[in-house]
């Protein structure tokens, strides 16, 4: 991609920081959009008062500082947020920006599971303050692909005005040769394995992933899928990881979809989808067994 991942993780983790600048109501505007932007309990309350639904925007928001002007934060504001027609839709929404490194922030980073995924994140709440759909990174703006993401942000802000969620979705082919979508498997809970088969931390994860398909080998609803995001071929990958292909789905990368949710192109990524196709975690680097299965039992306990 022409925008690295890495410009998320080192915007969004090194250089940030910062409150949300608010005026005497708990209000903010933002100087590129002219959005009204509220703190979160302001926020839920106009919720509740007008009916509307919301968007909560987990990122930092320091606008004095030069590493907010260099930040993906700003970078959605200014080049999503401030588009004619989503900012004119947005109007219909009550927006809630949340400092993620503000400590009296922290019950509702904990309320939303925030620290679970990356930022920025942007989560969809019905007129009732529920939950319908979030966005991840790269799911809420990629600068490579503007208009795509353009026209999936109009989608959501569509489907969120009519109660409707939007789930995570993507092709990849299987070892078979077989397309399958990710759609597939709604009403289960997804654990998704992006590795190669170069990769020590892959193999090892593998091991924790065949622990975890033992704890749930009589439960349906949990399924996992390992997919090579490095165009190795299916043979390498069947002699490579032999003792487990059989026990879950394995799958390529055929057309660089799965490869968004690859954070600094770090491998394994390991992504948790929920039973509506919303990303629940999103974190690099091998998770052992048992941290895998609370994830799972919290995403099913929702």
């Amino acid at each position: 991609m022409k925008f690295k991942i890495a410009v998320i993780i080192i915007g969004a983790i090194v250089f940030l920081s910062g409150c949300t600048t608010q005026n005497k109501n708990n209000e903010s505007t933002s100087d590129t959009d002219s959005l009204k932007w509220y703190s979160y309990t302001d926020g839920m309350n106009e919720v509740n008062k007008t009916g509307k639904p919301a968007i909560l925007f987990f990122c930092t928001f320091n606008n004095n500082s030069e590493s907010y002007s260099q930040s993906f934060c700003k970078l959605v504001e200014d080049e999503l947020f401030s588009n004619d027609t989503v900012k004119s839709m947005l109007k219909k929404f009550i927006l809630i920006k949340v400092e993620v490194y503000d400590q009296s922030q922290e019950w509702i980073l904990s309320k939303y599971k925030f620290v679970y995924t990356p930022f920025p994140l942007v989560i969809f709440l019905n007129s009732k303050g529920k939950e319908l759909s979030r966005l991840v990174a790269y799911g809420i703006y990629d600068p490579s692909d503007r208009n795509t993401s353009i026209e999936r942000f109009i989608e959501v802000l569509n489907l969120t005005l009519k109660g409707k969620v939007k789930g995570e979705d993507f092709r990849f082919v299987t070892l078979s040769g077989k397309e399958k979508h990710l759609s597939e498997y709604r009403n289960k809970v997804v654990v998704l394995d992006l590795m190669s088969v170069n990769c020590p931390a892959c193999r090892k994860e593998m091991e924790y992933l065949s622990q975890v398909k033992d704890h749930y080998m009589n439960d349906n609803t949990v399924v996992i899928i390992s997919i090579d995001v490095a165009k190795d071929a299916a043979d390498s990958i069947k002699a490579v990881y032999g003792d487990y292909i059989g026990k879950w789905t394995f799958g390529m990368d055929k057309y660089g979809e799965a490869s968004k949710y690859l954070l600094e192109n770090a491998i394994p990524t390991i992504v948790v989808i929920d039973e509506l196709g919303r990303i629940f975690y999103l974190r690099a680097g091998a998770l052992p067994a048992q941290n895998l299965i609370e994830l799972i039992e919290n995403v099913k306990g929702n």
